[in-house]
């Protein structure tokens, strides 16, 4: 494919069905022919988290937040991995910045409670 989001199309298909090295191979083609795309970064930065290359799936979700500082899903993925790695302290200000950004954000609103829950005690 010739185009970036034919490569994030096709590596959704391959991250359904469990294919996550093929999944990230496409996910990296698009960040290299499109680097100021951050689905692209978001896109690869879950893949590397399902590969347990976590410190690499943060830096890409920091990566497509910095790019595209309005997309909701780019603070509640990286709140979310911070969430699951253990440090709900981190995840609160992403995911509050989700929720701001997009209030009817139920999955946000989820994990923002989670968060809370797993700090206060």
């Amino acid at each position: 494919p010739n185009d970036v989001y034919l490569y994030l199309a096709r590596s959704s298909i391959h991250a359904v069905t469990g294919n996550h090295p093929a999944a990230l191979a496409d996910r990296e083609e698009a960040v290299r022919r499109r680097p100021q795309a951050a689905e692209a970064y978001l896109a690869r930065g879950g893949t590397y988290h399902e590969l347990g290359r976590h410190e690499e799936g943060l830096r890409d979700r920091t990566r497509a937040i910095e790019l595209s500082p309005r997309l909701a899903e780019a603070w509640l993925a990286r709140g979310s991995a911070y969430f699951l790695l253990g440090d709900p302290e981190k995840a609160i200000p992403d995911l509050e910045r989700a929720l701001a950004l997009n209030p009817q954000y139920e999955e946000a609103r989820s994990v923002l409670a989670r968060s809370r829950a797993a700090c206060s005690g």
